[in-house]
């Protein structure tokens, strides 16, 4: 059996194509601590407790990137070993899979690149996906696909935009709705509502009904899904004041009652035809990649396209959310709590684009953060 930089004996490289990378990391993590700790009562809770370490989507994205890792190793000839690997090897699976349709942008690398290396340090084996040559690679990459051409880039959803979506979906009568006016309907209350508390996509695709609580004073949203909070068992709260935004309250109440009544633990946006589809079995949850689709969906249908050569996508309304603010002034540490950024990270001034012009409807949406003594 090979063996890790501390002397621990690791399962031989899987050979045969995986259905999970999730499922070789536990179980290879399983025979690193079975070796380290011996057959112990406590191995599979401290198993199933490390497995936790990652958030669970980067969980389910890096065990998809390592199990296609896997995979390309065991298509090869040579079968080169995907654990340990080489850094020699994960440059193959980058020229030969991941890079090779051109799909995957120099700037997007990470996310294969962590999941390789998590694997092996988790397992005791030095990060193959480091170094001069990954560097390089990644580098020579971004040339090549400039020389290319100049892909679309994404932009900030315009506050007047996002009103335009909100004003249709108060307007739109549900008891003559088709099945496709009642989805679009839908999005526009994903896209209204995630727009107005900054919300990424994961943590706006997560939030379920016992999240969204209204009473006389005040609109109260829990981020239990939030980035980079679950570890520390922490769950941010945005409160707005009753009426802060205009018409915002009307459409929650609109959608929830052509929705109905739900299990807490069941999506906020879930629609009625969801619900009935589970039959109770199970609670309906959406991923993070459901937040693009809804914009997609309710920009599209009301006919709404972005300037050429840009794109909107569901982060847009992150980036539309806080450069909106910015434009009128609301100061940056309130921008920073409702987008969930430190207010000792640069990271926020990605988000901001100082272009973005003042508008009334970027009043309506985020007016009530400026100090009283400014609005």
């Amino acid at each position: 059996m090979p063996r890790g930089r501390r002397g621990v004996s690791v399962p031989p490289p899987a050979r045969a194509p995986l259905g999970g990378g999730a499922s070789l990391w536990t179980e290879s993590l399983s025979e690193v601590l079975a070796a380290q700790l011996g057959d112990v009562p406590q191995a599979a809770a401290i198993v199933e407790t490390i497995a936790a370490a990652l958030a669970p989507t980067t969980a389910e994205q890096y065990g998809h990137n390592f199990a296609r890792f896997v995979q390309f190793c065991n298509r090869q000839l040579d079968r080169p070993s995907p654990l340990p690997a080489t850094t020699g090897t994960v440059l193959r699976w980058l020229a030969g899979d991941v890079c090779a349709r051109g799909s995957v942008k120099a700037g997007s690398l990470q996310p294969y690149l962590s999941a390789i290396n998590t694997v092996h340090t988790d397992l005791g084996f030095d990060a193959p996906a480091l170094g001069h040559l990954i560097s390089r690679f990644k580098r020579g990459l971004a040339h090549r696909q400039t020389a290319a051409g100049r892909e679309a880039e994404r932009v900030y959803l315009p506050a007047p935009v996002v009103e335009e979506v909100h004003e249709w979906a108060l307007a739109l009568d549900l008891s003559r709705a088709t099945p496709a006016q009642v989805s679009a309907f839908r999005a526009a209350v994903a896209t209204t509502l995630n727009f107005c508390f900054f919300a990424r996509g994961a943590t706006g695709s997560a939030l379920l009904d016992g999240h969204v609580r209204r009473s006389d004073e005040a609109l109260h949203i829990t981020l239990e899904h939030e980035k980079g909070k679950a570890k520390n068992a922490r769950s941010r709260v945005i409160t707005m004041p009753s009426g802060s935004v205009l018409g915002l309250e009307a459409l929650l109440a609109k959608w929830e009652l052509y929705r109905g009544q739900v299990d807490p633990r069941h999506s906020y946006f879930a629609l009625p035809s969801e619900l009935a589809a589970t039959k109770g079995r199970r609670h309906v949850t959406f991923p993070s990649t459901r937040i693009d689709q809804w914009v997609h969906e309710i920009l599209g249908h009301l006919g709404r396209r972005p300037p050429a050569g840009d794109k909107w996508t569901g982060h847009s309304e992150r980036k539309g959310a806080a450069s909106a603010s910015s434009a009128i002034g609301v100061q940056l540490d309130r921008i920073c709590w409702c987008g969930g950024w430190s207010i000792r990270s640069a990271v926020v001034h990605d988000y901001i684009d100082p272009t973005c012009p003042p508008s009334r409807a970027a009043f309506r949406y985020f007016g009530w953060l400026r100090p009283p003594a400014s609005m």
